[in-house]
């Protein structure tokens, strides 16, 4: 290129104003590359709720501190190939991933925190944090208003290393998903409803369930719409592969563009959904069909069986059971289809009875 042709096209170029970026098309954009080949549907965003302005592009802040030594034996992916296995004891260590930190640095993890491919996803004064695979703490860059008493809980999404959580901008509340193994901000909503609290109930394949006040909403990030889901007398306890479990009055979806179909079973608030939809874990090493799936029971072949306390669902799909033999817990995980249970862990617990993560079962 000559001289002159190169300080002709600076002269014409360097007047031009760019035009602004289009924050909702980048998220929406990202959105569509990330997901799972999910059907993308045009909707509309409720009245109530505002699509914020977030680039798809923000990123989580950096590492800020050490939660602790940790025991770090091989890489990271590797680590977590078998599930998180998160479980702490609330008197000593949080175990996840093959490390071991202090548990009394985070508080509310067996009602608040999710467990995800990538790390623990938990609240620290109202404000989401990720403990990675190294033992990291990260925080959400600029991420709201400080408020103690804020629980609005972490759910995790079972097909991706999506997280769901919740934070205050100015008093309101803002819904975010986190995709933790990129750590991006990759999806956005301000709840307009007069400085409500709003409780995150579940999160699976792209939409996010949570309430408000006034009932249960459902967010399609696919969709980029939200809609009413259920009334105030239906709490959701939890969805998987288009199985809603539920207790209270039958979910009755508002019809709209975009709707999905979903199966609808009745079950108690505090169980869980295996990832399949299949059955219900509730408190028992018999887990009952959901009748999305097999039709039969799944039997989890625990030893210990008649000492098992505490059940969760592991970020794999496997089943975490902890179980008593004398003063020391047993810790198995159980293959979601056959039933079949190794031993990974025996401790003695101090705090009380062992916890998993978002889940007190």
């Amino acid at each position: 290129m000559s001289t002159d042709l190169r300080d002709a096209l600076a002269d014409r170029l360097d007047t031009v104003t760019a035009p602004p970026g289009d924050l909702v098309g980048v998220m929406r954009d990202g959105r569509r590359i990330r997901t799972r080949r999910r059907a993308a549907v045009a909707g509309v965003v409720a009245a109530t709720l505002a699509v914020g302005g977030l680039a798809v592009t923000q990123l989580m802040g950096p590492s800020d501190t050490r939660a602790g030594e940790g025991q770090v034996a091989t890489d990271p992916v590797v680590r977590a190939a078998d599930g998180l296995r998160a479980y702490f004891d609330p008197g000593g260590d949080l175990r996840y991933g093959g490390l071991t930190v202090p548990s009394s640095r985070f508080a509310g993890l067996d009602t608040d925190a999710a467990a995800t491919p990538a790390g623990v996803v938990y609240y620290h004064e109202g404000r989401p944090v990720l403990l990675d695979l190294d033992g990291n703490t990260m925080t959400i860059e600029g991420a709201g208003d400080t408020r103690r008493d804020w629980h609005p809980t972490a759910k995790a999404d079972s097909t991706s290393s999506e997280a769901a959580v919740a934070i205050l901008s100015d008093g309101e509340p803002r819904i975010l998903v986190l995709d933790t193994g990129t750590r991006e901000v990759i999806g956005m909503i301000d709840v307009v409803c007069g400085g409500c609290d709003v409780v995150i109930d579940a999160f699976d394949d792209g939409a996010v369930f949570f309430r408000d006040g006034t009932g249960t909403k459902v967010w399609d990030l696919d969709g980029d719409f939200t809609r009413p889901f259920a009334g105030p007398g239906t709490s959701i306890a939890d969805v998987r592969n288009g199985v809603v479990l539920y207790d209270g009055a039958v979910p009755e979806p508002e019809p709209g563009v975009g709707q999905r179909d979903y199966t609808f079973v009745r079950g108690a608030i505090d169980s869980q959904l295996t990832h399949d939809g299949a059955h219900v874990l509730a408190w028992s090493s018999t887990l009952e069909p959901t009748g999305a799936g097999s039709a039969e029971p799944l039997q989890l072949s625990v030893t210990e069986r008649d000492s098992a306390s505490q059940w969760t669902v592991d970020t794999d799909g496997s089943i975490l059971v902890a179980s008593r033999a004398g003063s020391a817990t047993i810790v198995s995980d159980c293959d979601p289809v056959t039933g079949a249970c190794e031993r990974i862990d025996v401790l003695e617990v101090t705090g009380g009875d062992l916890g998993f993560l978002g889940n007190d079962m």
